[in-house]
C-alpha cells in the first residue's frame, strides 16, 4: 500500500493543491483505494454512510508535553528579555488570533501575531509591537519584536515531545475500512515529526500539511487536497477536530460531517459553528461510525 504523505523534497516552498498533485503523480504516488472495503456498514447491516475519515493533529490525536511556561522562558530568555506574557495570557491571546480569523500560512506570522496581542495593551491595541513593553536586547529602539520572539518560541519547541490523546488507538483500528486523512495547518518540518513520534506516520493514505496549500483551515483548499488524494466525496466523508473555528467552520462548509472532540478547548458560544456531533473521546468514534 503506497501512502501519500508528502513526496515533496525538503526545504521546498508552499505549493497550491493543484501543483501539490501534479508533483505526486509524475513521482508515481498513487492513494491505495483497495483498502476500503466497500461502504461500511453500521450494526444493522445499513450502509453507515462514510467512506472516508480525516482527522486534525494537534490537541486531536497528539498532545505536547512541553507545557506553555516552559516554552515561553526558553522564548523569552533565548532573546535576552523579561517575560512580558504568562502563559495564561498567551493561551487566551492565541484563541483571540485563532477567532479573528487572521491565522496566516506564513512560517511565524501566526505566533508573531499571539505574542502582540499577549503583550497589547488594555486598550486593546494588538498590532503594537512586543519589544514596547519587553524591553532589552533586540531592535533599534531597545526591545525585541514580535517575529523574534516566534521564532524564538519556535525553535524551543520539541517536536519529538508528543504523546497521542486518549482513544488515538482507534486510528489504527479504522484504517482496515475506510481511507485515513489528518489535516493540519502545521509545517511538515515540524508535524511529520510529531506523527512519527507518536508513531501515527503510517497511519495515513494522506496527510495535507500547512504548507502543502496556499490557505490553511478553515479555507476549503486542504479539506479539498485531502478529499482528492483520497478520492472521496464530500457527503460520504467524516471530519474530526478539536477546533470549531477551523476544523468544524471548514467542514460544514464543504459539506462533510463534522466531528467536535473539545479536549479542553472550551465551550461553544453563539459565534461557532455547531458540528454534527460531539464526543467526549477518540475512543467514542467507532460507536459513532
Amino acid at each position: 500500500m503506497t501512502r501519500t504523505t508528502s513526496t515533496r523534497s525538503s526545504g521546498s516552498s508552499s505549493r497550491s493543491g493543484t501543483a501539490l498533485r501534479q508533483a505526486r503523480a509524475s513521482a508515481g504516488v498513487t492513494t491505495d483505494s483497495s483498502r476500503r472495503r466497500g461502504s461500511p456498514t453500521g450494526a444493522d447491516g445499513e450502509d453507515a454512510g462514510y467512506d472516508a475519515l480525516l482527522f486534525d493533529v494537534d490537541r486531536t490525536l497528539l498532545c505536547s508535553e512541553q507545557s506553555t511556561e516552559t516554552v515561553l522562558d526558553g522564548a523569552f530568555e533565548s532573546v535576552g528579555v523579561e517575560r512580558a506574557c504568562s502563559a495564561d495570557e498567551f493561551e487566551d491571546a492565541a484563541e483571540t488570533v485563532a477567532r479573528s480569523g487572521t491565522e496566516s500560512v506564513g512560517r511565524f506570522d501566526y505566533l508573531a501575531r499571539v505574542f502582540r496581542v499577549a503583550a497589547a495593551d488594555d486598550d486593546g491595541d494588538v498590532d503594537r509591537e512586543v519589544g514596547a513593553t519587553a524591553g532589552g536586547a533586540g531592535d533599534a529602539e531597545g526591545g525585541v519584536d514580535a517575529t523574534a520572539l516566534a521564532r524564538a518560541y519556535d525553535a524551543a519547541l520539541d517536536h519529538a515531545g508528543v504523546s497521542t490523546v486518549p482513544g488515538a488507538e482507534v486510528v489504527h483500528e479504522l484504517g482496515a475500512d475506510y481511507a485515513l486523512g489528518a489535516i493540519t495547518n502545521g509545517r511538515e518540518r515540524t508535524h511529520a515529526v510529531k506523527l512519527s513520534a507518536a508513531g501515527l506516520a503510517d497511519a495515513f493514505d494522506a496527510v495535507v500539511y500547512g504548507d502543502d496549500a496556499d490557505h490553511v483551515k478553515p479555507h476549503p483548499e486542504p479539506f479539498e487536497l485531502a478529499l482528492a488524494e483520497l478520492d472521496a466525496a464530500p457527503e460520504r466523508t467524516l471530519k474530526v477536530g478539536d477546533s470549531l473555528r477551523k476544523d468544524v467552520r471548514g467542514a460544514n462548509e464543504l459539506g462533510l460531517t463534522s466531528v467536535w472532540i473539545p479536549n479542553g478547548t472550551g465551550s461553544r458560544d453563539g459565534s461557532d459553528p455547531e458540528p454534527d456531533h460531539r464526543l467526549d473521546s477518540l475512543a467514542d468514534l467507532p460507536d459513532l461510525l
